[in-house]
């Protein structure tokens, strides 16, 4: 049963008839119900459907980063639409396989103002992924209470992630994550991003760099 809740010339929610009515963000939508087809996607469409699906799967693994990174660039949608078609573009490469992988160096999953650091790095040592910053100067967007949050993607276990949001501040100037034994040797893409410390204004991440068997 459809709901006008604001009376007739109101919005729409649920279900009447053929239309469905619902909210988007700060919009308002009518559409109609979907129909099955029996039309063979094009080659083109199957791209963009594998597309959508492979960024959506992994945006969706990482969503506290995404939410985060996106929410003043999501206008009417969600904070996650603002990073796939902000990535769309670039964030893919194909394998040896033939199959699409993601361009982990590519992506981008947190925008914003604040800085980060001109001098960088990532390293393995033992059993244990440790990222290093220096120190710069301080202003505006540089401030030594700034939070920073962490993730590295295992390639070697189908993209497996572990995040760690605002486990830092810019004045740490390095970050340790332990590492399971058993894949102490796989291959992993290492981010960092930077955040003011009331969590209102973020940076643009950084990819600091792969490390492992397949570096």
């Amino acid at each position: 049963m459809g709901i006008i809740p604001s009376g007739i010339l109101g919005p729409v929610y649920n279900k009447t008839g053929a239309v469905v009515g619902r909210k988007k963000g700060k919009i308002n939508t009518v559409s109609g119900l979907p129909r099955k087809t029996s039309k063979v996607a094009t080659a083109p469409q199957s791209l963009a459907r594998n597309k959508l699906g492979i960024l959506s799967e992994f945006f969706c693994r990482i969503s506290p980063l995404i939410n985060a990174g996106f929410k003043a660039y999501k206008k009417n949608g969600s904070a996650r639409n603002a990073a796939h078609s902000y990535n769309a573009g670039h964030a893919f490469i194909t394998g040896e396989d033939g199959a699409l992988k993601l361009n982990y160096p590519k992506l981008v999953l947190s925008r914003g103002s604040v800085v980060a650091p001109l001098v960088r790095s990532v390293r393995k040592i033992n059993d244990q992924i440790i990222f290093e910053w220096l120190a710069q100067p301080q202003s505006q967007y540089c401030l030594s209470g700034d939070k920073v949050s962490f993730l590295i993607v295992n390639e070697d276990q189908n993209g497996e992630v572990r995040l760690f949001m605002n486990q830092a501040h810019r004045d740490s100037l390095s970050f340790a994550i332990d590492l399971e034994l058993k894949k102490a040797h796989h291959t992993y893409h290492c981010y960092f991003c930077f955040s003011s410390a009331e969590g209102k204004t973020t940076g643009n991440s950084i990819y600091v760099g792969c490390i492992g068997e397949g570096a």
